[in-house]
């Protein structure tokens, strides 16, 4: 290992590292949204989008991160290019589509670790707030999220 060369690399490190942090903050709080709507999706049973979303989270979950990477960065400015929706310049901006990549990857496993939360919650927190007369946009806002990122955010830190 040339230590020296590690040290030669630590400025351009410490350059870089605010740029990673911005693209880690916004793929984290997209995924966070992504997957509270897949989460709750998936648990109301809407009948068509609801099997749609078991199998993006089965297929996703099945996948190696970098597959997706590699299928997101390079296969989809090249569709979108195909179908007239992207001018003639691949290379705009390419941070997009490695951020997309990652929301995409990190929506399946989100979305799982909160289902699993949701569901880990006595039913009886439901009909509290039934007996309230909450809603289920209120319900879901003020009774359910709140208890199921306090069960999951063990979950959810070992994640990311």
């Amino acid at each position: 290992m040339d230590i020296q060369y590690i040290i030669e690399l630590l400025p351009l490190f410490f350059q870089k590292l605010p740029f990673v942090i911005k693209i880690i903050g916004v793929s984290f709080i997209f995924s966070f949204i992504g997957a509270i709507l897949v989460t709750v999706i998936r648990i109301k049973k809407i009948p068509l989008v609801s099997k749609i979303l078991d199998l993006y989270v089965s297929f996703i979950r099945s996948l190696p991160n970098i597959l997706i990477l590699f299928l997101v960065y390079y296969g989809l400015p090249v569709l979108l290019n195909k179908i007239h929706l992207l001018g003639d310049n691949l290379t705009q901006d390419r941070v997009y589509y490695g951020i997309l990549s990652i929301v995409l990857y990190n929506i399946g496993y989100t979305s799982e670790i909160l289902r699993a939360g949701i569901q880990s919650l006595p039913a009886d927190q439901e009909e509290l707030a039934d007996s309230l007369g909450y809603n289920y946009l209120q319900k879901l806002i003020l009774v359910i999220l709140p208890q199921t990122v306090v069960i999951s955010i063990k979950d959810i830190e070992n994640y990311i």
